[in-house]
């Protein structure tokens, strides 16, 4: 069962978003789910170098969201041309209620605007991906997949997650994830993650060098793997091993 407080989301071309202020602000303060503003600000003149809405979030992120019930997925789907003829004539529309003549003349643009993109056929359209884009697969086949067989990093994401932490992608600092004792607004991050698949074997010199970058940047290095049957099973243990400048330890 999904919570009464859960936060919407929607999947578009295999990726889910979290389209409002409110929805992102409340994963963020009470789950603890940072997610990635990718959408661009308007009038804003470095719109590369500031985000803002949508909320994108990453398979490790929806994953924990799941298991905690603090988001729900909704199927976004673009209406079809009846019902936006039906709204655009509809004389009780909000923005078509022809009150005064402002109204009556965007009601006559919205018809004349209905009318010629009806008036278009496929092989006339510009852009030939818009349909897929904006009919996506439903999600539930992929989204139930994922969740019986999450991946390590998912796995890793949610039991650190569990444990406190606030998290976020590590790339920057050459690890799969970056951890803090708080909100990143207001804390700096104390270990840099990096996942060890099974089976993978350790380059001792790939060792110190992630640990040294760690170092340098003022945080340790924390390596995350699984033992058990040899595959990163949901049924397998994981294990974390911290390495700081002054001693070598197991998180437990």
């Amino acid at each position: 069962m999904t919570g009464a407080g859960a936060v919407g989301s929607s999947q578009v071309d295999e990726k889910d978003y979290v389209w409002t202020a409110e929805g992102a602000k409340r994963l963020r303060k009470s789950h603890r789910i940072m997610g990635s503003m990718v959408g661009g600000i308007c009038r804003y003149s470095q719109q590369s170098a500031v985000k803002g809405l949508p909320l994108q979030l990453s398979e490790e992120e929806l994953f924990c969201a799941q298991r905690t019930d603090s988001i729900q997925q909704q199927d976004m789907r673009r209406a079809t041309d009846r019902q936006i003829l039906e709204v655009s004539e509809s004389p009780n529309a909000e923005t078509c209620s022809g009150s005064d003549e402002d109204d009556q003349a965007a009601a006559t643009m919205v018809r004349q605007d209905m009318s010629w993109i009806r008036g278009v056929t496929p092989d006339q359209s510009a852009i030939k991906s818009l349909p897929d884009v904006m009919h996506p697969l439903p999600i539930s086949t992929n989204v139930q997949m994922r969740a019986a067989s999450p991946s390590l990093s998912s796995r890793v994401y949610h039991d650190l997650q569990q444990r406190g932490y606030c998290i976020t992608q590590g790339s920057k600092f050459g690890a799969d994830f970056l951890l803090y004792p708080g909100d990143p607004i207001l804390y700096h991050a104390q270990f840099c993650t990096r996942l060890l698949e099974p089976c993978q074997k350790l380059n001792p010199g790939s060792i110190v060098a992630a640990s040294r970058g760690s170092h340098i940047a003022r945080k340790n290095l924390l390596l995350a793997f699984a033992t058990g049957s040899g595959a990163a099973s949901q049924g397998d243990s994981l294990h974390f091993l911290s390495m700081a400048p002054e001693k070598l330890g197991r998180i437990h």
